[in-house]
C-alpha cells in the first residue's frame, strides 16, 4: 500500500477530533474505523480512478456534516452518512475487486453446508454430510481469505 496523501492525513486528524468530541461510546455508532479504511483505499486508487477522485471531496463533506452536529445527529443525516459509506464500499468492491475481511469464509461456510446437506442426503445420513461440508467450506474460505489478504484485496 502506498504512503497516504495529505488528504488522507487531514481526514484522519478530523476523524480523531470527531471521536474525541463525541466520546468513545457514541463514536462506535458512526463506524469511524470503517470510514478510515474506506478512505485509505479511496486515497490509494484516486490517482488512477476518476470516481475515487470524486469520492474524496464527498467523504470530506460527509465527515464535516457529521462533525458539525455530533453527537446529536438527526436520524436522516446519519442514514445519509451510512448510506454514503455503503456507496463507497460498493464502488471499491465492484470496480477495484476488494472484499471485506472474512467475506470468503462466510460465503464458503454457506456453500459447504449446502454441499454437506446434499452429501448427507445422498448417503442417507445428514449427520456425516454436514460436518464434511462445513470442513470443506471452512478450509476453502480460509484459503481464499488468505489469498485476498496476500494480494491486498481486503478493505
Amino acid at each position: 500500500m502506498p504512503e497516504p496523501t495529505e488528504w488522507y492525513s487531514n481526514l484522519e486528524k478530523a476523524v480523531a477530533s470527531a471521536k474525541e468530541r463525541i466520546g468513545p461510546a457514541d463514536s462506535r455508532d458512526y463506524h469511524f474505523d470503517r470510514f478510515l479504511k474506506l478512505a485509505r483505499r479511496v486515497d490509494e486508487f484516486a490517482p488512477t480512478c476518476s470516481r475515487c477522485k470524486i469520492l474524496q471531496p464527498e467523504m470530506d463533506k460527509m465527515l464535516a456534516d457529521m462533525s458539525v452536529n455530533a453527537p446529536q445527529i438527526p436520524i436522516n443525516q446519519k442514514r445519509a452518512y451510512l448510506g454514503g459509506m455503503e456507496t463507497i464500499y460498493s464502488h471499491l468492491k465492484k470496480t477495484h475487486g476488494l472484499i471485506s475481511e472474512g467475506q470468503n469464509m462466510g460465503l464458503w461456510l454457506a456453500i459447504g453446508t449446502a454441499m454437506g446437506v446434499a452429501l448427507g442426503a445422498a448417503i442417507q445420513n445428514p449427520l456425516i454430510g454436514i460436518p464434511i461440508g462445513l470442513a470443506v467450506g471452512f478450509v476453502t474460505g480460509n484459503i481464499m481469505d488468505a489469498r485476498a489478504k496476500k494480494e491486498d484485496k481486503i478493505i
